[in-house]
């Protein structure tokens, strides 16, 4: 889910950075707020006969999940491929809109996504949402995969300028980044993981929102 928020009171798909920034001591918080946030990425269940069911998928922060080993159960396989990146378009700039404007504009951006990244032969863009832990809010929007041949093939970072774009396009200051990671398990020793978040600014000027941590699910 990407985070932040034109004030404009109808979509846009132009890219403007904002009048200003906030204060390095505002990113802290705003970077601290977000990292504990809770995302959610709707895999759906085909592979698993299941038809056009879906998984709702928890995600957040294993520092911040209550029993750790709840956090570590399996996760979906296709989350363990590739990049996952999660954008919305909801309240642009952090300015809160009227809920058609925001559905309004999270169509407008699944458009946009279908067109940058078309379906091939797996899913490349899933519905999720983000929201916080007493689900005093939510912010739907999308999971977009990077597959890991594009990512063998050095041209992942160029597809990492594309979303950023798309978020900057859509008034997102920052959205999140999922990768999973493998460790090595040496011989005769299962291989295991860790997925790592980083939340990504959209713009130079909010470096200050970054972060990087390991999460698991809810």
């Amino acid at each position: 889910m990407s985070v932040g928020s034109t004030t404009s009171s109808q979509p846009t798909t132009t890219a403007l950075p904002p009048p200003s920034f906030p204060s390095p001591s505002r990113q802290k918080e705003l970077g601290e707020m977000w990292e504990r946030a809770v995302q959610c990425i709707r895999v759906p269940l085909q592979d698993c006969g299941g038809g056009e069911e879906v998984e709702d998928v928890f995600i957040q922060g294993l520092e911040y999940i209550q029993g750790r080993r709840e956090a570590m159960k399996e996760w979906p396989e296709i989350l363990r491929e590739g990049v996952w990146y999660m954008i919305t378009a909801w309240n642009s700039m952090g300015a809160t809109q009227p809920a058609h404007i925001n559905q309004a504009a999270n169509e407008l951006l699944h458009s946009r996504l279908s067109e940058v990244f078309p379906s091939k032969a797996s899913p490349r863009i899933l519905e999720a949402y983000g929201t916080d832990d007493t689900e005093a809010w939510r912010e739907d929007g999308f999971a977009v995969h990077v597959s890991t041949s594009t990512i063998q093939d050095q041209s992942h970072a160029s597809e990492e300028e594309v979303i950023l774009g798309l978020g900057r396009e859509f008034g997102q200051v920052a959205l999140y980044r999922l990768e999973w990671v493998s460790d090595a398990g040496g011989e005769g020793k299962e291989v295991r993981g860790r997925m790592i978040q980083r939340v990504v600014a959209c713009y130079e000027e909010m470096r200050g929102v970054e972060s990087d941590i390991e999460v698991g699910r809810r």
